[in-house]
């Protein structure tokens, strides 16, 4: 069962669909001390344009639990992630300002959104809070100067027909000794990246997929 405030962010994740804008995620990082456990709720969009009206559901994980370095060695400082949607048209504004001199307004939108994501991280997880040692918020202007994906989309391109029918998209292309990888060829997310390069590396040497576990 949703609560109101849920199918209030519903709404608009469908509203923004029906747009036919693209999604992106900002993310917040943070160190925690010993956490026991990965978390995560269940993601579902919000939509800034009704900011005070629309609850955040991000997605939280422990990446470095995840790490068989450091998940036996006691260590108690981790990495945690939280991600939520958003809309490319609430950062567009400033687009063509440059990483780390961007303007105040900029700033301040920033610090809504990471007291807004850690305002339902503590409502969620309060015995986790406290533990929170330092945080550091991205946005998809954030991911365009790092990785430059379109309109800071770091799941790539839309999953749609069209982008699974493209021929634009195979392994192979005209150019020779030229292949693609990573996840726009298959499909979303570290997976998808990950079997892009499976896939790829079979391309160069079909012996890869007799060496795959079954």
């Amino acid at each position: 069962m949703t609560s109101r405030s849920d199918q209030r962010a519903l709404k608009c994740a469908a509203k923004a669909g029906r747009s036919g804008r693209r999604t992106s995620q900002p993310k917040s990082r943070c160190t925690v001390t010993n956490p026991l456990t990965s978390l995560a709720t269940s993601g579902s969009s919000f939509c800034f344009a009704h900011f005070s009206r629309c609850s955040f559901a991000p997605f939280v994980s422990f990446p470095s639990l995840k790490d068989p370095l450091r998940s036996h060695d006691g260590a108690r400082r981790h990495t945690a992630e939280i991600v939520a949607w958003t809309d490319w048209s609430v950062f567009d504004t400033w687009e063509d300002t440059a990483y780390g001199a961007r303007p105040e307004d900029y700033a301040g939108l920033k610090q809504a959104l990471e007291r807004a994501l850690l305002d339902q991280f503590a409502r969620h997880f309060p015995a986790l809070t406290p533990m929170i040692k330092v945080r550091e918020l991205s946005t998809p202007l954030s991911t365009v100067h790092f990785t430059g994906h379109h309109r800071g989309a770091i799941y790539g391109l839309n999953t749609t027909p069209r982008r699974f029918g493209s021929r634009a998209l195979d392994i192979r292309t005209p150019i020779p000794r030229l292949l693609l990888t990573g996840q726009d060829v298959v499909t979303p997310g570290v997976a998808g990246a990950m079997m892009g390069g499976v896939l790829a590396a079979a391309v160069v040497q079909p012996r890869v997929f007799a060496r795959l576990p079954r």
